[in-house]
């Protein structure tokens, strides 16, 4: 049969239990000495032997406390190094999802950046054919460019400008993209 885990008493305890320990010793001492002003030798040696006891256990006492005390203080420290561990690693974790976004982010203006050279390009390959075309592929690029601005004064593109509003979506910034683009032509069927 397994003893029962019995854990060990904490220092404010075993400082209590010191105290106690040196008073009884001082009590001890007290009697010890009237004893011996007394000349009651009996007495005086079994009061001598006790407090020989009570003093090896009162330095028992004291290393078991400075042990204690020791733990204590190296537990304090260990759950501060975890804690320390633990911010450390939410930083990096932090830092792992931001580069994350801000690579998506990138991915979506690129892959914005080439939806509008295909459209400047189908642009140019409209201004050519239709007539006015060079007129309507101006008004194409303002629009663009109107585009452009909107998307920076979002915040998406890194140009120095605070945040000022939602940041549109890739789906609304095509969209947008196809308005331009069939609105040039429809232009050109005229």
């Amino acid at each position: 049969m397994k003893a029962a885990f019995v854990p060990s008493p904490s220092a404010e305890t075993l400082t209590s239990r010191l105290a106690d320990a040196q008073r009884e010793a001082s009590e001890l001492e007290a009697k010890h000495d009237d004893a011996v002003a007394n000349r009651d030798t009996f007495a005086a040696a079994d009061l001598a032997q006790r407090l020989v006891t009570a003093r090896e256990a009162i330095a028992g006492l004291q290393r078991t406390l400075e042990r204690r005390q020791h733990e204590e203080r190296e537990v304090v420290r260990l759950e501060r190094e975890a804690q320390r561990v633990a911010a450390i690693e939410r930083m990096r974790e932090l830092g792992q999802q931001r580069e994350a976004l801000a690579a998506a982010i990138d991915s979506q203006v690129l892959q914005l950046a080439e939806n509008w050279i295909k459209t400047e390009r189908l642009a140019v390959e409209i201004a050519q054919v239709a007539p006015g075309g060079w007129q309507r592929f101006d008004e194409g690029t303002r629009l663009r460019s109107a585009l452009l601005h909107r998307l920076q004064a979002s915040g998406a593109l890194p140009d120095g400008r605070p945040f000022k509003g939602p940041v549109p979506s890739v789906a609304e910034l095509a969209r947008d993209e196809h308005v331009v683009l069939m609105r040039q032509i429809e232009g050109s069927k005229l």
